[in-house]
């Protein structure tokens, strides 16, 4: 196999072994689920008393507490110390958005860059930083699943081919080899070699404290689930096994938040004596409180940072914030298009799922009343049109389009009075008006013009797109399992047909993302590469290399280079194609305020040409814009 070959795969693996684990996981969950009646589940949920969502709402806080800590030893071990209050936002905003979203445009190592190089660390300071928290999160987890499993086997040992005892006896040695490997090494100050790699561990002190640490965190995350679990769950100490377990799943999976995974594996090991539909109920419960409502305060953060930066009263109250974590919140402007991105397909991917559901007060309609059986028809289909439209405009939010941006909120609101006319579903119309609401702060981040199918659709967003339409395919089956299918369900138009109007909302969402397709893969390809080497060209390369300062600059007269210039002519990059690969030598020369919008100028000429735009020998100075 070639190199080239090897270096396809090793890349793409990760993308699809997440997707594989991923539909395995809703079939799993699907299966689990089949003999549940998902308005069983909305009751239990609304049933939940208060004081149980208290103490999980105070679990989930102990737990991030907790998970900031991660940051402080981190940063202790690398020799840098910050201000508490730098350490808290980059601790928090990392796991906010990096747990809920996981691997994707935002994840919890591209905020900590940004905050903390604002406060001097480098690249690879806070590469250290990111690694020792994976590390440590890791093995902890680890750690302390086992040391549960030793003391409470009964949790997995059903569905293992071992005895209790088999099982009791290999966790436990597996606990206290690692634990005395681990300390041996910490004690002594070895180093370990790992292919190019040379670890080594802090100090016993510091080790006891990050167990700790993760100890905390692990016991409140499971606790937050432990205490929404309906009567008949196991013991907690045994819960704490089946916790860790199922999050490590989660996390080996490369699944954004561990979407599926980490529910099959919890409900799966569940005792009998647990109903699946109260503990459905009490995962979901958990995925709001520990997840959604952190990343909810984080977004909130990030959205009064960019009011901040536009004035008014939210600049003034940020304003007050102290001196030295001023400048690390104003580098969340930097996270804004991708974090946006972000809110904007889980939208699209709710109102999907929000078309399957039976209309809730359907029953109050006449069975003759033919004006609300169009207008239920209306919002349906305008709800699943709505949904697969935001989707698409999340790419180009990603990429900081403007007119993704205001077709973002339009869709948004056509998507309230589609909720409206769904029998007047306030809930979700009062839902999906704070989401657009809380896009108009982002105004200033989406500067750039051009076509919103401008570039290429990569993998990953095609993946992400099949993944909600098998989720939502799925959900579909859940909710309307119990009718008979038959051809006439597609002709038949009443305020009682839910079902029919759930199929044909699927279908016109399936064709807008067929035509959408369709277009990308017949547009013509504008394969032309600009061709600006002439003497006039070299000339301007060499007049802004004269006043740059990286030398590098000057190898733009070597005669072998194409050029792409700035609207203002004050600044260049240099490059040259190689099959369909167009590579930028460094950094951009010239205007340092005009590189980020000359490189993502650069993407869009390159994949207007259907060719792929490289980086190559790029300094970290700018390393925020090659991560987006």
């Amino acid at each position: 196999m070639s190199r080239v070959g090897l270096q396809s795969i090793t890349r793409f693996f990760p993308l699809v072994l997440g997707a594989l684990l991923f539909g395995l996981g809703v079939y799993a969950l699907h299966r689990l689920l089949h003999s549940v009646d998902p308005a069983d589940i909305a009751a239990q949920v609304r049933a939940t008393p208060g004081s149980t969502l208290a103490l999980a709402l105070m679990a989930t806080t102990v737990g991030y507490l907790a998970l900031i800590f991660y940051d402080w030893f981190a940063l202790r071990f690398i020799g840098r110390r910050l201000a508490p209050g730098i350490v808290a936002i980059g601790g928090f905003l990392g796991y906010a958005f990096g747990n809920t979203i996981g691997v994707s445009l935002v994840s919890g190592g591209a905020v900590r860059y940004r905050i903390y190089s604002a406060v001097g660390l480098n690249a690879f300071e806070v590469a250290a930083v990111s690694g020792y928290i994976a590390m440590a999160l890791g093995t902890g987890l680890t750690l302390i699943g086992l040391a549960a499993l030793a003391i409470h086997p009964v949790a997995v040992a059903a569905y293992l081919p071992y005895p209790e005892t088999t099982v009791r006896t290999l966790a436990g040695a597996a606990v206290l080899g690692s634990a005395a490997v681990i300390l041996w090494v910490s004690a002594t100050g070895r180093r370990i070699g790992f292919r190019s790699y040379d670890l080594r561990l802090p100090p016993p002190g510091d080790l006891a404290g990050q167990l700790a640490v993760t100890l905390i965190d692990v016991v409140a995350a499971a606790f937050a689930l432990w205490v929404l679990l309906p009567a008949g769950k196991p013991e907690f100490a045994t819960f704490v096994a089946v916790y860790a377990t199922a999050m490590m799943v989660g996390v080996l999976s490369h699944v954004p938040g561990g979407i599926g995974v980490f529910e099959t594996v919890v409900i799966g090991t569940l005792p009998a004596s647990v109903p699946i539909g109260d503990a459905a109920a009490a995962l979901l419960l958990f995925r709001v409180i520990y997840y959604l409502l952190p990343f909810g305060l984080g977004f909130l953060l990030v959205a009064l940072n960019e009011a901040w930066m536009a004035g008014g009263l939210a600049g003034r109250l940020l304003a007050r914030l102290p001196a030295p974590v001023q400048p690390a919140v104003a580098t969340l402007h930097g996270i804004a298009p991708s974090l946006v991105a972000s809110v904007t397909f889980g939208f699209g991917a709710y109102l999907l799922l929000v078309t399957m559901i039976p209309a809730v007060r359907s029953d109050a309609l006449g069975e003759g009343d033919l004006v609300a059986a169009l207008l239920l028809e209306g919002g349906t289909l305008g709800a699943a049109i709505a949904g697969v439209t935001l989707l698409i405009l999340s790419h180009g939010l990603a990429r900081r389009v403007s007119s993704a941006y205001w077709l973002a909120i339009l869709t948004i609101a056509m998507a309230v009075g589609a909720a409206l006319l769904n029998n007047f579903d306030t809930e979700n119309a009062a839902l999906l008006t704070l989401g657009g609401l809380s896009l108009l702060p982002f105004r200033r981040a989406f500067d750039r013009q051009g076509p919103l199918t401008q570039g290429v659709f990569e993998a990953r967003w095609f993946a992400l797109v099949l993944a909600v339409g098998l989720a939502t395919a799925a959900f579909f089956f859940l909710v309307h399992r119990t009718v008979p299918y038959s051809n006439d369900l597609w002709a038949e138009l009443s305020a009682r047909s839910g079902t029919p109007r759930a199929l044909r909302a699927g279908l016109a969402a399936s064709a807008v993302v067929f035509f959408f397709t369709i277009h990308l893969m017949t547009r013509p390809v504008q394969r032309r590469v600009p061709l600006d080497t002439g003497t006039e060209t070299l000339a301007r390369a060499a007049a802004l290399a004269a006043v740059s300062e990286d030398p590098q600059g000057w190898l733009s007269q070597s005669g072998d280079k194409r050029f792409l210039f700035s609207e203002t002519g004050r600044s260049f990059i240099m490059y040259a194609v190689h099959r369909r690969s167009w590579i930028a030598l460094g950094d951009p020369v010239g205007d340092p305020a005009e590189f980020e919008a000359l490189a993502w100028s650069f993407w869009d000429v390159a994949n207007r040409a259907n060719c792929r735009p490289i980086f190559y020998e790029v300094s970290a100075r700018h390393l925020a814009t090659w991560v987006d």
